[in-house]
C-alpha cells in the first residue's frame, strides 16, 4: 500500500506541476487561487481515475494498461469538468493537456519500471524474495 501512496503522490505532484507550467506559460500570476482554479479539475480527474481503476490493487508503475488509463481518465474527466463550469476546452488545450500529462504520468512509470526490472532479486541472499 505504501507504493500506492507514493504513486498517487507522484501523480498529484506532476498534475500540479502541469498546472504551474500552464499558468506561467499564459502569463498568469502564480497565486494559490490561480493554481487551484487550473489544477482542481485535473486533480479530481486523477482521483477518479485511481478509484475507477482501483489503482491500489496493481503495481503502480505499470504503463499498460494502468498508466495509460490513468492519463486518459484524468484528462477526459478534467475536460468534462471544465466544460461544465464554463472554462475553456479548445482543441489545442486538450491536445497539450493530453501530451504533457502523458509525458509526466507515463514518464515516471517508465523510469520506475526500468529501475524495478533491473534491481537484482534477493541481493545478499540465496533465495528470491
Amino acid at each position: 500500500m505504501r507504493n500506492y501512496y507514493r504513486a498517487l503522490g507522484s501523480d498529484a505532484s506532476l498534475v500540479i506541476l502541469f498546472s504551474v507550467l500552464g499558468t506561467l506559460s499564459h502569463n498568469g500570476a502564480l497565486t494559490f487561487a490561480n493554481l487551484a482554479r487550473v489544477a482542481w479539475p485535473f486533480l479530481v480527474g486523477l482521483i477518479l481515475a485511481h478509484l475507477v481503476l482501483r489503482a491500489w490493487r496493481v503495481e503502480p508503475w505499470r504503463l499498460w494498461p494502468h498508466g495509460v488509463f490513468i492519463v486518459a481518465i484524468t484528462v477526459v474527466a478534467a475536460m468534462l469538468i471544465r466544460t461544465l463550469i464554463g472554462d475553456g476546452t479548445a482543441l489545442p488545450f486538450v491536445l497539450v493537456s493530453f501530451g504533457v500529462n502523458a509525458l509526466f504520468l507515463l514518464g515516471w512509470r517508465a523510469i520506475t519500471g526500468l529501475v524495478v526490472r533491473r534491481k537484482p532479486v534477493g541481493v545478499g541472499t540465496d533465495t528470491p524474495r
